[in-house]
């Protein structure tokens, strides 16, 4: 039995530049051998305050202690995980963001970090390993929830609108293919099997069946009640330790296969998707090694990397039928080399020397989707976010947009800007701040991603940027009365109503590493139901009248909506 030592530590975060805490349990004697990392991600915090945060976080290092102790120790750790609604957006990068700063305080064993969540922390803990699944060697997910109508991340939407395919990008059952070689425990309340045996949700079956049908390995068990009829820790809290801690990533599988609908998650087994032919249509790469090469098979993937050697210095690879050689023992000498290919035509070619393109190639005159800016909208809110009202129009122009803006910052900071039956559920402690056009630095500009709030003609950056943008507004510079739609033209579409609105997410052309967020009316009346709009789930663009949806969909590779 060794001694445990708990520790409060603060790590800056990422997104907002605020030190944040997170609470780690270790043992108290240093081991000189890298540790197995668990972290626990919390439930929904009733106010997601670091004060309430760290409270909670010390009562539960308290009830694992013993556990802990009676084993050999990892490091355990609970980050803050800002924003409740199944650790995405904030919370996954604040999980990263304590990561990083954790391997500075600890040697931790970097092919043996797991997860292990409750409640909402348990969707989280599947979203997290389905998202990126080279990260994570092991997940128990005890007592994972859904929300009728957010509908994330275990149920199966039955309704045909824009934000089906945006909930179908986080939603595990859709990219449960990427769990595989992840060992996965399954633990559910005991009021789920209801009384006399009662089937258990439809969601949990749903799963059930998507595990099953990738013939994807998993345990199970239903834990007991415990206090206040809530689920607050596994039924076997030292067994669920030991079987987390004994598993380890496997780097190199005999096979693989990863899905995805977003370049954020991209990586798996040394192969980078570089581009999708179909952004906001689920893609995937299937991958079969044996002892000297690689056979991938492909589907809407344009671009992509592979990691050589794969086994040895002789490997070749095979993607779609097709025989790429290996670079050579020259090339390998130095460790893992990254072929980059494209499919030109019906053919893969080595592009150039071999070397991934920077981010920001351009494409004419847009940059291309990466991995920084892969979009939809929600990718944003990975990193700063500035709000901007614009403040060139007249007084009453000005101060509508202004107070939109702050309805919609406190709709994001509430989580009333999602689709939740409890917007609580969804807050997160960020103060999004609020700038006039006039006020934003070039420096604001390339720290932050931008929500601007106008049209070119009452807003100082979209008249700056306005021929970059992929939406065209007519008649800017003839405008002159604001009652008065000011038209705009999305793809080979026109909009004129004074009720029509659009939101679009493409890059910052004065910054491309960072987001434009545009919502732009065609007059001010176009702003009523704005704010109620669900950003947190828009696609690439989207265009809406009053509370009806005109038109939506996904930019291509190039930021520019696809001929069809």
């Amino acid at each position: 039995m060794s001694a445990i030592a708990r520790h409060v530590f603060h790590y800056r975060s990422s997104i907002d530049g605020t030190e944040q805490p997170y609470v780690v349990c270790a043992p108290e004697e240093r081991s000189p051998e890298p540790l197995p990392v668990v972290f626990l991600l919390h439930d929904v915090l009733e106010t997601p305050t670091p004060s309430e945060f760290t409270e909670h976080a010390l009562r539960e290092a308290s009830i694992w202690l013993p556990d802990l102790e009676a084993g050999r120790c990892p490091i355990f750790v609970q980050p803050f995980g800002r924003g409740n609604g199944g650790w995405l957006g904030v919370g996954a990068r604040d999980l990263f963001d304590v990561w990083n700063e954790l391997k500075t305080q600890f040697p931790c064993e970097e092919n043996a970090v797991s997860l292990l969540g409750v409640g909402a922390g348990a969707t989280g803990a599947l979203q997290l390993a389905s998202w990126y699944p080279d990260c994570f060697s092991a997940v128990a997910s005890i007592g994972a929830w859904t929300d009728d109508r957010q509908d994330l991340p275990l149920g199966a939407s039955g309704r045909d609108h824009w934000e089906r395919g945006q909930r179908q990008a986080m939603n595990p059952i859709e990219l449960v293919t990427n769990l595989q070689g992840i060992a996965l425990h399954l633990e559910h309340p005991w009021w789920f099997q209801g009384v006399g045996g009662t089937p258990s949700p439809a969601h949990l079956d749903a799963l059930r069946k998507a595990l099953d049908k990738e013939k994807i390995a998993y345990r199970e068990g239903a834990s007991a009640p415990s206090l206040g009829g809530t689920l607050d820790a596994p039924a076997d809290r030292a067994g669920t330790l030991n079987w987390l801690t004994g598993h380890r990533r496997n780097e190199q599988p005999n096979a693989f296969s990863f899905s995805t609908y977003t370049l954020r998650s991209s990586t798996c087994r040394g192969v980078r998707i570089g581009r999708l032919s179909r952004p906001g249509k689920l893609a995937s790469v299937t991958g079969k090694l044996g002892r000297k090469k690689m056979r991938l098979t492909t589907d809407r993937v344009d671009a992509l990397s592979v990691a050589f050697p794969i086994r040895g210095t002789e490997d070749s690879l095979t993607i779609d039928k097709q025989t790429i050689p290996s670079p050579g023992k020259r090339h390998l000498k130095s460790g893992r080399v990254w072929v980059y290919l494209e499919r030109l035509g019906r053919k893969w070619e080595v592009v150039g020397n071999g070397e991934e393109p920077d981010p920001q190639e351009e494409v004419g005159s847009q940059p291309i989707k990466s991995p920084t800016l892969p979009g939809p909208a929600m990718d944003l809110r990975w990193d700063r976010v500035l709000f901007v009202p614009g403040g060139l129009g007249d007084e009453v122009e000005t101060r509508t947009l202004g107070l939109f803006a702050e309805e919609l910052r406190d709709r994001w900071v509430s989580g009333e800007d999602s689709v939740a039956q409890h917007p609580g559920d969804r807050s997160v402690a960020i103060d999004y701040p609020i700038k006039s056009d006039a006020e934003v630095s070039d420096e604001d500009q390339a720290s932050h991603h931008l929500v601007l709030l106008g049209t070119p003609k009452n807003h100082l950056l979209l008249a700056r940027y306005r021929s970059a943008l992929p939406c065209k507004w007519k008649n800017v510079e003839k405008a002159s009365d604001p009652a008065l739609p000011l038209p705009f033209r999305l793809g080979n579409r026109s909009y004129d109503d004074p009720r029509d609105v659009v939101f679009f997410c493409c890059p910052n052309p004065g910054h491309p590493d960072r987001y434009l967020l545009i919502i732009s009316p065609t007059t001010l009346a176009g702003l009523a139901h704005a704010a109620k709009v669900q950003t947190a789930f828009l696609p690439d663009y989207l265009v809406q009248r009053g509370r009806r949806v005109l038109d939506w969909g996904y930019f291509g590779a190039d930021w520019q909506i696809p001929l069809v």
